[in-house]
């Protein structure tokens, strides 16, 4: 009412807490974001932004904008409808930014606003650059940078934020009641600290949210969202407060408690995938204290508390899941089986482990559970738990039992006690269950091979029984029995098996994958040999692309190799064990890939240090 143009000025307000900035356009139209609101504090520092853009309508800035772009973008009168709306955002002159200021803040006064609004939102302004630029990490951050990047008007106009500044001091000084009325608090400021407590735990800043959600508490103490945000900071922090807050919240009504418990159910399978269990373990504890009988809550809770190693956790959690009915018990087991068999596919050994402990605590016979359990805890060097698995894998399921469910057994069996593995083996899998009832088993060769290949580690022997000829075996079994002579440290024999080998078979890549990690161990093996062979050979052992960068690193191709290492690190993570890689292969192999290890943590730390001195 104090502007001298009296036109029907309305007021716009943007709900997007990335546009952190205020626009007016000719004819009396005012916008603000809800980002810039969002870092006020006080209702005079909303009042003198507002007083500044009615300012640029009632000094004609915007009408000379619009005047000047019609010019320069030759549109006629007609079409000045059309004028894009960045026109107005892109701040003005100097003078003309200057001249709003100081009218603005005397609009504001009038109303009965301090002018010490105008000089805490200068400042307020400041403090943005570091705020508004963070490194992108998260579709969130990187939204907010952009948005940030396309500010002018406060933030970017041509005179500097400390010029203004000290134009409204200079002003106050002349004049102090331009500053003479209280400030006021911003009654809705709670509000908006609420929702950006909320989008710093989408962009997973915990900390930040914890603080924001507490400012907003402190000024309205049941407001539902920053309730909310505490609580899934807290969770997230993983601060014992978090069980006290949720149960807060489930007092409030379920509605309340229902943004957390989504947050929970939308986060629950990245926490299993990062392996980040206990948090797991603590969020679906706290629901389960609301809700005992939830399926989805009792299956998490077991994964959990298997991963964690808390057998009997696990257990607890499955028996309450069977009582709620054998139709949810059926369907975890089948979603922890197919868990477990995703996770190993990813190479999430512990996870995959831990799924299939659940899927068989519910289905103890489980061919699937079984096998990825056994192959999941050799992967993790737990060969004694592998070889039980697998034990106990062949006497449920012999009848679909096949060369990999042996070879399974007799490499786990190995890495417990190659002393004993062939006498263990022998006890395991005796001529009688080998054969079925109905004259059918396993293929002899299989078994054959197996035993041999343990006989040999255990007593050293030159050449394994029966196993002379090339032609007369298949080349699976074959490409097994040079691995029991590389086990051996029996290279030659290996070589020359797996050769005679390959002139009856030799397009199998197996064999020839077989014949360059021999190759490696006796340091003759070439990068481009192992770069010819299908990424699909070998499961988690032997693979072609350890064995490429195994071999670029014998060849002192440093670079290539710390390269290719980062790749062997996330999609064959066994070899950083170095208790799986030691009883596999030979000293100067393991060796060679806790070298490689070493040196590219030292890249990365090196990388790390450039990254904080730039």
């Amino acid at each position: 009412m104090h502007a001298r143009r009296k036109l029907p000025y309305q007021f716009h307000y943007i709900p997007d807490g990335n546009f952190i900035n205020a626009f007016a356009l000719p004819g009396g139209h005012v916008f603000i974001g809800a980002g810039l609101i969002a870092r006020m504090k006080s209702e005079d520092e909303l009042a003198d932004v507002l007083g500044h853009e009615i300012e640029h309508i009632d000094h004609y800035h915007c009408a000379e904008r619009l005047q000047t772009e019609a010019v320069l973008r030759h549109i006629p009168l007609g079409g000045l409808a059309a004028m894009p709306v960045a026109v107005f955002q892109a701040g003005y002159s100097k003078d003309q930014e200057l001249e709003a200021d100081r009218e603005g803040v005397r609009l504001a006064a009038q109303a009965g606003y301090s002018a010490q609004g105008a000089i805490q939102a200068f400042r307020m302004f400041e403090r943005l650059d570091p705020e508004r630029r963070p490194a992108p990490g998260t579709p969130v951050e990187e939204l907010s940078r952009v948005a940030a990047e396309v500010l002018t008007g406060y933030f970017q106009t041509h005179p500097a934020t400390a010029e203004r500044i000290e134009q409204i001091q200079r002003l106050i000084a002349s004049n102090p009641a331009l500053a003479a009325a209280p400030e006021r608090a911003l009654a809705v400021r709670y509000i908006f600290l609420g929702r950006r407590s909320q989008a710093a735990i989408q962009a997973g800043k915990f900390i930040r949210a914890l603080a924001l959600a507490r400012s907003s508490l402190r000024l309205a103490p049941d407001f539902g969202p920053a309730l909310a945000a505490e609580c899934e900071a807290q969770f997230a922090l993983g601060q014992p407060a978090a069980r006290s807050s949720f149960q807060a919240l489930l007092q409030r009504g379920r509605l309340a408690a229902g943004a957390v418990e989504s947050w929970i159910d939308a986060g629950a399978p990245e926490l299993f995938h990062r392996h980040q269990y206990a948090r797991l373990a603590a969020e679906e504890e706290a629901r389960l204290a609301a809700n005992p009988a939830r399926p989805e809550s009792l299956k998490l809770e077991a994964w959990a508390q298997a991963a964690l190693g808390n057998a009997s956790g696990a257990a607890a959690a499955v028996k309450r899941l069977q009582q709620t009915g054998a139709g949810e018990a059926a369907k975890a087991e089948l979603s922890s089986a197919a868990q477990a068999a995703d996770a190993y596919r990813a190479r999430d050994f512990t996870g995959a482990a831990a799924s299939a402990a659940v899927a068989l605590l519910i289905a103890p016979a489980d061919a699937g559970a079984l096998s990825t359990a056994g192959r999941a805890k050799f992967a993790l060097a737990d060969f004694a738990q592998a070889a039980g698995l697998f034990e106990k894998l062949l006497n449920l399921h012999l009848q679909a039992a096949g060369p990999r469910e042996l070879q399974d057994l007799a490499d786990a069996l190995a890495n417990v006690n190659p002393a004993t593995a062939a006498a263990e083996f022998g006890r395991a899998l005796p001529p009688a269950k080998a054969k079925l009832a109905n004259g059918s088993g396993l293929p002899q060769s299989a078994i054959a091979v197996e035993r041999s290949g343990l006989q040999m580690l255990a007593a050293g022997r030159q050449q394994p029984p029966a196993l002379a000829a090339g032609g007369a075996w298949p080349a699976a079994a074959l490409t097994r029995l040079g691995w029991w002579y590389f086990r051996a440290g029996r290279y030659r024999q290996a070589e020359t098996i797996l050769r005679a080998s390959l002139n009856y078979d030799s397009g199998n890549a197996e064999l020839q994958n077989m014949l360059e990690w021999v190759a490696l161990a006796q340091g003759k093996a070439k990068p481009e040999d192992f770069q010819k062979i299908p990424a699909t050979v070998g499961d988690v052992m032997n693979t072609p692309s350890a064995g490429l960068t195994l071999a670029e690193w014998e060849r002192r191709q440093t670079r290539a190799a710390i390269e290719d290492w980062a790749a062997v690190r996330r999609e064959s993570p066994q070899w950083l064990n170095a208790a799986w890689r030691q009883a596999l292969y030979p000293a100067a192999i393991a060796a060679a890939a806790g070298e490689m290890e070493a040196a590219y943590q030292r890249e990365q730390a090196k990388k790390r240090m450039e990254k904080r001195s730039g």
